[in-house]
């Protein structure tokens, strides 16, 4: 069957609206997550840094994996300075708030062998 192409006056290519939508959905929350990666070192220092690992970023929570319960509650004091640290190494307001969770490294425990 053959297609009429004075039709598509005034029409989207669906493969135009769809990138549209990606862009301003997928992108943007992967995108946040890599940008605090990106500067989560810098922002916090190496030794944060080796027993801290940012997990997850939803509507501006940061999810943090901590290495111990002593990490999360030094962490957790220290919430607001490493958001504003996170914020402006980032050049923009994306964690409007941290959690900490123990759970670096602790993939794979617990689990018995069979």
């Amino acid at each position: 069957m053959a297609r009429n192409t004075d039709d598509k006056r005034g029409m989207e290519a669906l493969s135009s609206i769809l990138e549209r939508v990606m862009q301003d959905t997928l992108p943007a929350k992967g995108h946040e997550i890599s940008r605090v990666w990106d500067v989560w070192s810098k922002a916090v220092g190496p030794d944060v840094a080796k027993n801290a690992q940012p997990k997850v970023m939803k509507k501006g929570l940061l999810i943090v994996n901590v290495a111990s319960g002593p990490w999360a509650q030094e962490l957790q004091f220290l919430e607001a300075d490493i958001r504003d640290r996170v914020n402006s190494a980032a050049g923009v307001e994306l964690v409007e708030e941290i959690r900490f969770k123990v759970g670096l490294g602790q993939q794979g425990k617990g689990k018995r062998k069979k």
